[in-house]
């Protein structure tokens, strides 16, 4: 009894963070990303939107833990937000140091929204950051060929999620860099450990509720994870 009343406790204190930090992040970088958006809403197919989540919100507090489980430092990796929506992690991402940060979005409205934030984060913020966002289903996209991040906020539910990493694993046969996951709020992390794809490097707890992995290839990525 006392744990779920913890557990229950905990919940709203994160929520309370994710609204209060979304209001607060808004103000300072001068963009739109908080408001929700249902999933029945979003402007893709039926059978997408069946599968997929609504819009939320990863907040940056929640953001930065979640990098701070990362093996190697961000200068080394390409950033991308499967599931961009409106921009708000990719924002995140290049204040915390990424070199080159890429937005893949389904949802042409969403798609929208975060070129409308992007260019008013960058006309405020001198950073060099390389900010590239692609309107194109998940499951087709072409993934860079260079040491990347994948992020993850819970995107979208099972079926989708396995086709996802169908995608991955026709992708990796000649690949030469290494590849992380981050995976926020796992409700289908036995897709990722079924596949045999990743390797897990990093467990957080909720409410941070996020898994590390890397592209198993062999392990021979293991030597070029650096610790910050």
């Amino acid at each position: 009894m006392i744990s779920k009343i913890r557990r229950k406790v905990l919940a709203v204190a994160e929520r309370l963070e994710s609204v209060i930090t979304a209001y607060l992040f808004d103000r300072w970088v001068g963009v739109e990303t908080g408001k929700i958006l249902d999933r029945f809403d979003l402007d893709v197919e039926k059978s997408a939107r069946a599968h997929a989540w609504s819009y939320e919100l990863c907040s940056y507090p929640r953001f930065r833990r979640v990098m701070k489980m990362l093996p190697i430092a961000p200068e080394q990796l390409t950033f991308v937000d499967i599931g961009s929506g409106k921009g708000r992690q990719l924002i995140a991402a290049s204040l915390y140091g990424f070199p080159r940060v890429i937005g893949v979005e389904f949802s042409p409205t969403l798609h929208a929204s975060a070129q409308r934030n992007v260019a008013t984060f960058t006309i405020h913020k001198h950073l060099k950051t390389i900010i590239i966002l692609e309107n194109v289903d998940a499951t087709e996209y072409v993934l860079p060929t260079d040491a990347c991040l994948l992020f993850m906020f819970n995107p979208f539910q099972e079926p989708i999620v396995r086709k996802f990493l169908v995608s991955i694993k026709d992708q990796i046969s000649g690949r030469t860099q290494p590849l992380y996951v981050a995976y926020v709020h796992p409700t289908v992390r036995m897709a990722f450990d079924e596949s045999n794809l990743f390797e897990p490097l990093a467990t957080m707890p909720w409410p941070t509720d996020a898994v590390i992995y890397r592209l198993r290839l062999n392990n021979r990525f293991a030597d070029i994870d650096k610790a910050k």
